[in-house]
């Protein structure tokens, strides 16, 4: 039995897609049969707990298996062949073998459906994810919708040729720690990162952990920053597992909230010894009086993407808003240092 949000969605499309049957006694339980497919397939490969906002633009996903419940998704580009969407934080971005519902390209696909798009929907779960965000990270993410675009935008970003910008908020007062002299005042850390046993990514600091690391390129302007905390834009032209958080750690600025990327005493590239955040009995991390497990999350949010077209090469820019939990740190951040004028376009239109 269909629940009231799957009867009032059946509803709201036959008065839209078809307005002179939307009266008829038989139009309702004719469409009721026509999408109870693509009903069922949502009712078993969705996460029931899964809930988005807010949001920039509100798109209802009406949900079978929440009763009465809608989840609202940020859509910032929608065609025939590629989809972007803003991946909350704690959401997965592709199925995996822990994560076979509820991930964003799931999300993305009953927006799809919803929308009377079956076949575009196939086309993300089955080859949408070009690229990946971690699951703490929130932002954009660009899906394809069938296996040629698929292609197109994975070699791309491959070959390096997607521009992909983020906001982070960082602890202390950051400052170059390459020292050196850039007029635009932009920072470029190149550290190698390599995979320890333990999965995590680290600094390849010695001749044994160069052999397995890979280069690595971040770049990082400081947009607000006091004694307490940093927001930084943050350019990548690699993408390195976990290489924003890594960079910004062993720079001796890790990411407000981030619990997996902490040192005692950390030692530089150039060897000398920096004391940094310490793990706390309570899961955080102190410096100065302030705890950072009060943040729920790591506050890194993908924020733009400069990217061609896959079919007519067009080039197309597209924005993240901050969300919530960002926006209010990096707004008052902002006021502090009295740049919130300038800083609008982060967290509204």
């Amino acid at each position: 039995m269909p629940n009231k949000g799957y009867i009032g969605h059946a509803e709201e499309m036959m008065k839209v897609q078809l307005p002179s049957y939307a009266s008829h006694p038989l139009a309702l339980l004719l469409l009721l049969l026509l999408l109870s497919p693509y009903e069922s397939f949502r009712a078993t490969t969705l996460n029931p707990t899964s809930t988005i906002g807010p949001c920039r633009r509100l798109f209802p996903v009406y949900s079978s298996f929440v009763e009465e419940d809608t989840i609202c998704l940020d859509v910032l580009h929608d065609d025939e062949n590629i989809i972007a969407i803003t991946k909350p934080s704690g959401v997965i971005s592709m199925p995996c073998a822990s994560a076979s519902s509820g991930t964003a390209a799931h999300i993305a696909a009953d927006y799809l459906y919803n929308g009377m798009r079956p076949k575009e929907a196939d086309g993300v779960l089955a080859h949408g994810i070009v690229h990946k965000l971690d699951k703490e990270v929130s932002g954009l993410i660009l899906l394809a919708k069938n296996k040629k675009v698929s292609k197109i935008l994975s070699k791309r970003f491959s070959n390096r040729e997607v521009t992909k910008k983020y906001i982070a908020i960082v602890h202390g007062q950051y400052r170059d720690p390459t020292q050196s002299e850039n007029d635009d005042e932009i920072s470029v850390l190149t550290w190698p990162i390599y995979r320890k046993s333990s999965g995590k990514a680290a600094i390849a600091l010695t001749d044994k952990d160069m052999e397995k690391a890979k280069d690595a390129l971040t770049r990082v302007k400081v947009l607000a920053s006091n004694s307490t905390f940093s927001l930084l834009e943050i350019e990548i032209d690699t993408g390195r597992y976990h290489q924003i958080r890594v960079h910004l750690a062993h720079a001796g600025y890790p990411l407000v909230g981030d619990s997996e990327y902490c040192y005692t005493v950390r030692t530089m590239a150039s060897g000398a010894q920096v004391q940094a955040f310490s793990p706390s009995s309570k899961g955080g991390r102190k410096m100065g009086g302030l705890w950072s497990n009060k943040y729920e999350r790591a506050m890194l949010h993908s924020f733009s993407m400069l990217v061609a077209h896959p079919i007519s090469n067009e080039m197309i820019e597209l924005h993240s808003l901050l969300p919530a939990d960002m926006k209010t740190l990096a707004s008052g951040l902002a006021r502090s240092c009295d740049v919130g004028d300038r800083l609008w376009y982060l967290w509204q239109d």
